[in-house]
């Protein structure tokens, strides 16, 4: 790994933003990273398992807007969750983002809604839209409303984007090394860890659909979801999952959307079950509500 900016002085926040690929948009980034966006905003950029040749290019062209306020840094990951690791150890502000290259944050709502929270917060989530970048057709997504409930939070929203953290409260906090829902297991973990979290009305962030260069579109990737999957269910109780009502939620939302081949959850459904020690009936009750999200997703296709 190596650095070759520095940061200057004075914003609050730090957005860690990998970048990698065979082919990354840079042209995505380069539309909102505007000079007067990085008065107020620091950035760091991890450049992960490019040629040579492209990272001297996307160095120079990222550097040039900011010198003070953009830090570029190398890697060789392969993986967004090792490259957001990287970034997380050269924040220096109150409060950190963590967005994707190919989608557009809205800066100036973000920092809005951190300079109206008192200090006892230590996460904030907004809203945001879904555009479709064949059609340019932008959908906000409806409000949810906040809980207490992690299991629930986490379901009802679970886009690490639309999240601002204070940078203490995750300090501890780190992504598993892989391509695929690893944002997901730290956001959990990051939302344990945060504690009091609040939720605003501005819209944060506008997620882009069907690019063909994303890692939900890239077969090789999905086998990661495997693993993310046994991360996050090893957080939950047996019994817990058996009562609540978000735990079809969490199988569609993470797995299923991603495309996940459904023998393949099987098994890590099965092992989930045979390593635990739970009761026949809490195993059947969650064999059939495994079985019913599957089907459902299925539908949906």
């Amino acid at each position: 790994m190596s650095s070759v900016s520095s940061f200057g002085v004075n914003p609050e926040l730090t957005a860690v933003i990998p970048l990698g690929g065979k082919s990354p948009n840079l042209e995505v980034l380069l539309s909102w990273m505007t000079v007067d966006i990085l008065t107020r905003l620091k950035v760091i950029i991890i450049l992960d398992g490019l040629a040579p040749e492209t990272k001297s290019k996307y160095r120079k062209r990222l550097i040039e807007i900011s010198p003070a306020n953009v830090k570029v840094l190398e890697t060789n990951c392969k993986n967004p969750g090792g490259a957001r690791n990287i970034g997380i150890s050269s924040i220096d502000t109150t409060w950190t983002s963590f967005w994707d290259a190919d989608d557009i944050p809205d800066v100036n709502q973000v920092l809005s809604a951190i300079s109206d929270q008192p200090p006892t917060i230590s996460a904030i989530r907004g809203r945001y839209s879904i555009k479709n970048i064949n059609s340019d057709n932008i959908v906000m997504v409806e409000e949810e409303t906040l809980t207490n409930d992690l299991s629930l939070l986490f379901t009802t929203g679970p886009g690490l984007w639309r999240y601002v953290f204070k940078t203490e409260s995750i300090s501890n906090v780190r992504f598993p090394e892989i391509s695929m829902a690893e944002d997901q297991i730290f956001l959990f973990n990051a939302l344990k860890a945060a504690g009091s979290i609040t939720e605003v009305s501005r819209n944060f962030y506008t997620y882009q659909t069907n690019n063909s260069e994303q890692l939900t579109n890239s077969r090789e990737k999905l086998t990661d979801l495997s693993k993310a999957f046994e991360l996050l269910i090893d957080d939950f109780d047996p019994n817990a999952i058996n009562k609540a009502s978000s735990f079809e939620t969490i199988i569609s939302r993470i797995i299923l959307t991603a495309r996940l081949n459904s023998r393949i959850f099987a098994r890590i459904i099965y092992r989930f079950l045979i390593t635990r020690k739970i009761s026949g009936s809490v195993k059947l009750n969650i064999i059939i509500r495994t079985s019913k999200a599957i089907i459902r997703h299925l539908g949906l296709r």
